[in-house]
């Protein structure tokens, strides 16, 4: 299971962009981190949890739209990671061009995608 935490600049980005950006971040990121054939590796939009955060007066150095993503590392992804989080910015990139509310400009946005060795279980 996916965890993106997206932390937003409220004075900056426009937070009704926040429904939209969650939905597209569901399916790029199941989508792009899917590795066919590996049951383990294959996710659904529902699969990937999404946290939005607005940067408070305390935060320091913040740009105003950052995208974390962390997910369990397997070989397949590992081997193309790059291709990987280009497609996920690609998908959030045409999101953001085709909205008519303002955006940061390209420069003051990223995404980080960490893959890390990891365990996760219901209980």
């Amino acid at each position: 299971m996916p965890l993106v935490t997206v932390r937003y600049d409220p004075h900056v980005v426009d937070p009704r962009l926040i429904p939209g950006l969650g939905n597209v971040l569901c399916c790029a990121v199941s989508s792009a981190l899917t590795v066919p054939g590996n049951p383990d590796a294959h996710l659904a939009p529902e699969d990937v949890e999404i946290k939005f955060e607005e940067i408070g007066r305390l935060d320091k150095h913040c740009l105003p739209l950052g995208i974390h993503i962390v997910a369990n590392d397997y070989p397949e992804r590992s081997a193309n990671r790059d291709l990987r989080r280009e497609k996920i910015q690609n998908a959030v990139s045409e999101f953001l061009m085709e909205t008519m509310l303002p955006v940061p400009d390209k420069g003051s946005r990223f995404i980080w995608l960490c893959l890390v060795k990891g365990s996760f279980s219901f209980f």
